[in-house]
């Protein structure tokens, strides 16, 4: 098997062959959307909304619904209702706030964050759900606060940071799911596949709603991964 990398434009960057590296994978999906299929590759991925939360298990760390990670994912939830035409979690209006966090926490596909707040810059992690803790193999404290950058390589710095510029300035196509390559907490690579990114926009002051001129992080959600366990240096 052959995984194709595109890059914010769809051109074609490098590829990988499960010949010279060992790899394992794992889906965040159970439930594939075979309507939706993701643009110039072969295989089918998983549409965001193709999931549901039918049980929310109450014994979740509490960083998971606090009250300001509430806060942040009504604004994730939001600007994903905004970029996408369509609900993140389907059945959204039928859960409280809390119960939306709790079920972004457990959801089947790896959700994440990070916020242009502090250090536009810098940008720095500051949410991941079980799934992308998992991928990229921190723990919450771990995670939360991490510069971003460190989830690529210092060769991938400029590439990266285009990217993120891309996005902000709305020349990226948020329905549009890629693949991408990262670097996890041991140095190991991960790629996220059928990734979507969106810009997450602060509410405006007072009111309700979001203000689109304000955006204050990006949200990603992959719905699988592949761990390269081998050295990835023989792709440099």
């Amino acid at each position: 098997m052959v995984w194709q990398i595109y890059g914010p434009r769809g051109n074609e960057a490098f590829v990988l062959s499960d010949s010279s590296v060992k790899t394992r994978r794992r889906s965040f999906t159970a439930q594939p959307d075979l309507s939706y299929s993701c643009r110039r590759q072969s295989r089918t991925v998983v549409n965001a909304s193709s999931f549901a939360i039918e049980t929310l298990v109450p014994s979740i760390e509490r960083h998971f619904d606090h009250p300001s990670t509430v806060e942040w994912i009504q604004k994730m939830l939001d600007s994903y209702y905004i970029e996408m035409g369509e609900e993140l979690l389907p059945n959204r209006s039928q859960l409280s706030k809390e119960q939306q966090a709790v079920a972004i926490a457990l959801s089947p596909i790896a959700i994440g964050s990070h916020e242009y707040i502090y250090n536009p810059d810098e940008p720095t992690f500051n949410y991941g759900n079980i799934g992308f803790l998992d991928a990229f193999g921190y723990s919450w404290d771990e995670f939360v606060g991490l510069w971003s950058r460190y989830s690529v390589t210092p060769e991938e710095f400029d590439e990266r940071q285009e990217l993120l510029d891309c996005i902000k300035r709305g020349e990226w196509d948020p329905r549009t799911p890629h693949d991408i390559l990262r670097v996890r907490k041991d140095g190991s690579r991960v790629l996220l596949e059928g990734v979507t990114l969106w810009n997450v926009y602060g509410h405006e002051d007072g009111k309700s709603g979001v203000n689109r001129r304000k955006v204050i992080g990006l949200g990603v959600a992959a719905k699988g991964a592949v761990y390269f366990e081998n050295d990835m240096s023989v792709f440099a």
